[in-house]
This record gives C-alpha cells, sequence and structure tokens, in this order.
C-alpha cells in the first residue's frame, strides 16, 4: 500500500536538510516538489519517532497518509487556539479581571487535566453579570489564525463541506464560520438574561464526545466515509474527533496530542493543509 509522507515548513527552516534526512530513513522514496512543500510517495508510513524527530531537530512539519484516501470531502475543525489565536473565554474574563485565572483553569483543562464539563462551568459562573456587550467586544478583537482564510477559499472551491465545531460559545463560532465560511458551526450555548451573563451555560454542553459525534454524523449524512475526513485541533477535547477522522491532524498541539496522533502542524499556518490534502493554493 502507497503512502505519502508531506514535509511543509517556514521559509527559513532547512527543509531539505530534513527531506534527505527522511529519505535516507524510508525505502522506496519517490519525492515531489510541491512548490516549496514536498511529497514522499514510498510503501512505507512514517514512524512517529522519526517524525518527532523532524519536528525537533529541523522545525519542519511532517505529515503521512494512506495515499490512496489523500482525497478529502469533510473537513472539520475547532475553533479556539486552531481557527482563531486565542482561547475566546479567556479573553472574556479579562473584562472581569480574572483573564489568569480563567485561562490557568482552560490549559489544565486542555491538556486532558480535568473535567471538560466542570471547568466549563467553573469558569463560565466567575463571569456571572458580565455585560453581553464584552461578547461583540471580544468577537470585534479575535486574531484568524494565519492560512485559515486561504484554507477555507480552497477547500470550498474544491467542494469540501466544512464544518466548525467548538467546546466555546456560539455567538463566536457563528462570527467565525461566517468570517472563514465554513458550511456549518456548533458550539456550547452563554446563557444571557437582560442583558448580562448569567454565569450558566445551556445544556447539554458540547465536549469531546459530541465533537467525534458531529464528525460521524456529519459524514453519514452527508454520505462521506471516514477516510474521506480530515480533522484539526489543538486540546485534549479534539482527541476523539482526531483519531476518528481519516486524516486527524494537532494544530500547536497540546501536550496529550503530542504524545498520542503521529501528524501535527507546528510551526506553519493552516494553509499547510492544502499541499498535504493534494489541492492547489486558491490564488484569487
Amino acid at each position: 500500500m502507497p503512502y505519502v509522507i508531506t514535509l511543509i515548513a517556514p521559509s527559513q527552516a532547512p527543509i531539505l536538510e530534513a527531506l534527505e534526512h527522511v529519505r535516507k530513513s524510508i525505502s522506496h522514496a519517490h519525492i515531489r516538489d510541491l512548490n516549496g512543500a514536498f511529497d514522499i510517495v514510498t510503501d512505507t508510513p512514517a514512524s512517529k519517532s522519526l517524525m518527532d524527530e523532524i519536528r525537533a531537530r529541523f522545525q519542519v512539519d511532517i505529515l503521512w497518509q494512506d495515499l490512496a484516501h489523500r482525497e478529502k470531502r469533510l473537513f472539520i475543525a475547532d475553533m479556539d487556539a486552531t481557527m482563531v489565536e486565542e482561547e475566546t473565554l479567556d479573553e472574556l474574563a479579562a473584562y472581569v479581571g480574572l483573564k489568569d485565572q480563567i485561562a490557568a483553569i482552560t490549559k489544565r483543562a486542555m491538556n486532558g487535566e480535568l473535567d471538560f464539563h466542570a471547568a466549563l462551568r467553573e469558569r463560565v459562573s466567575l463571569l456571572k453579570g458580565l455585560s453581553a456587550s464584552a461578547l461583540h467586544d471580544t468577537a470585534a478583537k479575535m486574531h484568524f489564525t494565519n492560512g485559515g482564510k486561504q484554507l477555507l477559499s480552497t477547500l470550498r472551491r474544491n467542494k469540501v463541506h466544512c464544518v466548525l465545531v467548538s467546546g466555546g460559545f456560539t455567538f463566536f463560532t457563528g462570527h467565525v464560520a461566517a468570517f472563514l465560511g465554513f458550511n456549518e458551526n456548533y458550539g456550547n450555548t452563554l446563557n444571557i438574561e437582560g442583558g448580562m451573563l448569567t454565569g450558566t451555560v445551556g445544556e447539554p454542553i458540547l465536549d469531546k464526545t459530541y465533537k467525534q459525534t458531529c464528525l460521524e454524523n456529519t459524514a453519514r449524512r452527508l454520505g462521506i466515509p471516514l477516510t474521506q475526513t480530515i480533522a484539526i485541533g489543538d486540546g485534549a477535547n479534539d482527541l476523539p474527533m482526531l483519531q476518528t477522522a481519516g486524516l486527524g491532524v494537532g494544530f500547536q498541539s497540546k501536550p496529550l496530542l503530542r504524545d498520542v496522533l503521529p501528524n501535527h502542524l507546528l510551526y506553519c499556518g493552516l494553509d499547510a493543509l492544502i499541499p498535504v490534502m493534494g489541492l492547489a493554493p486558491d490564488i484569487k
């Protein structure tokens, strides 16, 4: 069975040295230049230890997949610290002077150290009484992750169905989905009464199980086999989704994901997924 290993790197990284190191480590390698990125087609999948070595030694992103299933028809993505740079709940906490406290809880939850449901309820409870106008202010200040707009434009042009699913909040998923061009978006609901946050979250809470189920149900609804799905995320609540997708990619991955998954983007922007999927970038 043929596999394809793709190397992508920031312009200053020694990608040719990394390419040669990989070539010497696997058998029957055929190299294709993708205009700055490189494919290595081989009958041997890359080992996780080799991929970890390439990332650490050369600061080059490396991913592998089954060549026969490279074409994807469904893309599903996390939002916070993936499609946008911020953890939006942490940014909301800044309005009540609790950003550091809430960010510490977020970090532990994303590392898989805390129960997601309990951690979310605890953090939201600290926002009780915050004006809903803070949601609009936070959305206006969000930074979209480098390469995301081009990635979504390219996927939509190639008729890939795009879904944003987040343990964050629908106020932000709607904003991000509209700007980037997702077909669907899902998130949790912040309860608001009288223009103020109540400090509670709508039930049921969307968690890692929901993300995995969303992937499976969307693929089934659209008649897309899981082998033709790709998912990306950064934290522990993304792991089941990433493990279920035909290609699961950690983005600037938390330690738990780095320990478990073989495929990560640690150095490049989201548009690095374009050559990984065998697509040409949308240059419009």
